[in-house]
């Protein structure tokens, strides 16, 4: 299933053209959102595809990334109070000036500084809603295996809007495909998300910090 937009560049493929990599390609787990995407034939050349495969009894299935979306998507853009962030920059040494990655214009998005250069890693990018004037820091998606990913959005379950938003769209995707393989899974575990953001005292770090 494709799930990024037609016809405007996807922003995680220009992080990394940035970074010097003139033939990157758009990342398969940094989603704007589930529809098929229309430079494939969107819904009417994906349902002639289901319909040809089913009749040589292949079932179709979809990947799903519970875990987090692109931080150019559409969720990103219409609803920052899902994502895991900060009003304050976590670490004073960031600094936010470069490449508006946003194709919205009433917002924009911009990586650390030093993620460019390759001098960091940074765990988080800033929002700006250029109406209100309001900042986000908001955390990169991490499944505590390794480094944030840095063309991602964490999405905070303990909101309930994200629970039932991330809930319907599983239901949305299930309708189009029989089967549906979850990546990184273990991120929706209660035992690990808390792990991970919300730390107890004593338990260790967590990706504010790491």
């Amino acid at each position: 299933m494709a799930h990024r937009r037609v016809g405007e560049e996807p922003r995680f493929k220009r992080i990394k053209e940035l970074l010097g990599d003139p033939d990157a390609v758009a990342s398969a787990y940094s989603l704007f959102d589930y529809q098929i995407a229309s430079d494939l034939g969107g819904e009417e050349a994906f349902q002639n595809l289901k319909d040809r495969a089913w009749r040589r009894g292949i079932r179709m299935a979809s990947d799903m990334v519970p875990n987090h979306v692109g931080i150019d998507s559409r969720w990103v853009i219409e609803h920052p109070d899902w994502f895991i962030s900060l009003d304050d920059s976590p670490f004073p040494a960031y600094r936010f000036n470069g490449p508006d990655l946003s194709w919205h214009g009433e917002v924009g998005i911009y990586l650390e500084d030093h993620y460019f250069d390759r001098s960091d890693a940074a765990v988080v990018f800033k929002r700006v809603d250029r109406r209100s004037g309001d900042e986000k820091f908001v955390y990169h998606g991490n499944d505590g295996t390794r480094m944030p990913w840095n063309d991602t959005a964490q999405l905070n379950y303990l909101n309930p809007e994200v629970r039932e938003g991330v809930i319907q769209t599983i239901l949305h995707v299930a309708r189009k495909f029989p089967v549906i393989r979850f990546d990184a899974a273990m991120t929706l575990a209660k035992r690990h998300y808390q792990r991970l953001w919300f730390p107890e005292p004593g338990q260790g770090s967590h990706s504010f910090t790491s």
